[in-house]
């Protein structure tokens, strides 16, 4: 029940080829204690459990320039 507010920055990145964290698979913890991933396939995220919500869409569309949001992300 309580409110909150997050200010967040989302940057596309690019591994370099054969980089370890490719080789994932599943949820696999983060180098920050009590962080954790999980690689989601692109057709998936609509279905994912994925927060901020506009993710779920706006992942597939990237700008080309930065972009700023405003998102009510409205939990039930």
């Amino acid at each position: 029940g309580s409110r909150y507010q997050e200010m967040a920055l989302y940057f596309l990145i690019e591994f370099a080829p054969g980089a370890a964290v490719l080789e994932k698979d599943g949820s696999f913890e983060g180098s920050v204690s009590g962080t954790s991933f999980q690689w989601i396939p692109l057709d998936g995220l609509e279905q994912a459990n994925l927060f901020p919500t506009f993710l779920q869409s706006r992942v597939k569309a990237i700008p080309p320039t930065t972009e700023y949001i405003v998102h009510p992300n409205v939990l039930h």
